[in-house]
């Protein structure tokens, strides 16, 4: 079996539902960006403050590789899944799941930490940012609009899809 790798929009859900589905698969379950933090030693906010962006992605790139093999639940961040080099990666290496949530819950959830997202400004920036981004989300193999429905409940619903497209 492939590992499966949450990717979408900040705010998506992504880190709590791939906890709720790595328990249900019985695998383990990382996070991208605290796996860049372990490495670096440095927040994710701190490593774009004292760095900037890219060298941030080019970290990003580093642990995405590291975690190759094996089989897990990963989610990345926001805009892990937005350079081609990364896409392939990733869908190479596991079964790229897009959690599409709608941009008003990503934006509330968002706006309650908004020191844990480095690229979360003001909400004309952020509907920018999400409407660029769907474009590359689109390319995973597997699409789940989730809505307020608890992470076990969307986890449930992937293991579901991916059973499906088994099937197929």
């Amino acid at each position: 079996m492939k590992s499966i790798v949450l990717v979408g929009f900040m705010g998506s859900g992504k880190t709590e539902v791939g906890r709720a589905l790595a328990v249900k698969l019985n695998v383990p379950f990382f996070d991208l960006d605290e796996e860049i933090e372990k490495a670096d030693g440095r927040t994710v906010g701190r490593i774009f403050a004292e760095d900037g962006e890219a060298f941030f992605r080019r970290k990003e790139r580093e642990v995405l590789q590291s975690l190759r093999g094996g089989y897990k639940v990963l989610a990345v961040g926001g805009g892990a899944y937005t350079s081609d080099d990364n896409i392939h990666l990733i869908n190479s290496m596991a079964t790229a799941v897009w959690l599409e949530c709608p941009i008003e819950i990503c934006l509330e959830r968002c706006a309650r930490s908004p020191a844990l997202r480095p690229l979360f400004s003001d909400p004309e920036e952020f509907a920018r940012l999400y409407k660029h981004r769907k474009r590359f989300y689109a390319r995973a193999h597997v699409r789940i609009k989730g809505t307020i429905e608890s992470p076990e409940q969307l986890a449930g619903r992937i293991v579901e899809q991916l059973a499906l497209e088994d099937e197929a």
